[in-house]
């Protein structure tokens, strides 16, 4: 897992998931370059009443079937989408 907030070079999620942020928590991560999901891996993105998780790209972001999955700040309500 990669996990936290800040800033990071081109990132390419080859296994396992991109949490922006930490466990439970909202955050914002920062990529200079691109984001690149193979297939099969988790985007995790946190939400609470007031905000979400964010990753800022400044490069291209490609998700290659990539599951996105939403938790509330308290882990009540899970949401999951996988694209087509």
């Amino acid at each position: 897992m990669l996990a936290g907030t800040g800033t990071a070079p081109g990132v390419l999620v080859s296994g396992g998931t991109l949490d922006a942020g930490s466990a439970e928590h909202v955050g914002t991560l920062n990529v200079r370059g691109n984001l690149v999901f193979t297939v099969r891996r988790t985007y995790l993105i946190n939400i609470n009443a007031v905000t979400a998780s964010q990753t800022n790209v400044t490069g291209t972001a490609t998700l290659n079937g990539a599951t996105v999955q939403v938790v509330d700040d308290k882990n009540i309500t899970k949401r999951q989408v996988t694209p087509c």
